[in-house]
């Protein structure tokens, strides 16, 4: 192609939207009442809890599949006991939550455990995204029965699967993988403009 052709081709598409994400999270869902505002920047939110290692990857996206830089990604969820901190005996403690700002193309990465189980709940982890001119996301994540399984071998039984989730979700089921004695999983969190 000479360089006339392309650049005409490049003049072309320069205006299209992107094509949107085959698989994205945009799914509202509460909360929870285990959220805290802190102001956490911090990759490793492990701190000294144990369990089944979990390596997180989030790439945040316009509708348009647009990577999204400096975009607010919060993460918060339970102990392999599942407790989370902040809250009675862990009141002050801050285990478990952390949060980053998107780099340029749209990623951050958590180091942590998978979530435990507990009281009519699967594993499960929460997320709040924000970014300027756009929509907050408040959403929770799911994992695979695989994830599950293997949860319950190395935490214990839990009274909850997926399907007996009163919130689970199965759009909202991060793509997940074993990875060095745990896993990891990754998802894409879009975000709607104002």
């Amino acid at each position: 192609m000479n360089r006339r052709v392309l650049l005409g081709s490049l003049v072309a598409t320069a205006g299209c939207p992107r094509q949107p994400c085959r698989s994205t999270i945009s799914e509202e869902q509460i909360e929870g009442p285990y959220y805290l505002l802190l102001a956490l920047d911090r990759q490793d939110i492990t701190e000294d809890r144990g369990g089944l290692p979990l390596q997180l990857e989030f790439t945040v996206v316009d509708e348009d599949c647009w990577p999204l830089a400096n975009a607010l990604v919060e993460v918060w969820h339970a102990d392999a006991e599942g407790d989370y901190s902040g809250f009675g005996d862990t009141e002050g403690e801050t285990w478990l939550r952390g949060s980053q700002l998107s780099d340029d193309e749209g990623r951050v990465a958590f180091t942590t455990i998978v979530p435990g189980l507990y009281t009519n709940r699967t594993s499960h982890l929460h997320v709040r995204v924000a970014a300027s001119g756009f929509h907050e996301l408040v959403t929770q994540l799911y994992f695979s029965d695989e994830v599950n399984d293997a949860l319950r071998t190395e935490y214990g039984p839990g009274d909850t699967f997926n399907a007996g989730d009163a919130y689970y979700e199965p759009s909202n089921e991060v793509d997940s993988r074993p990875r060095r004695g745990g896993f990891e999983a990754s998802a894409t969190l879009e975000l709607v403009a104002r």
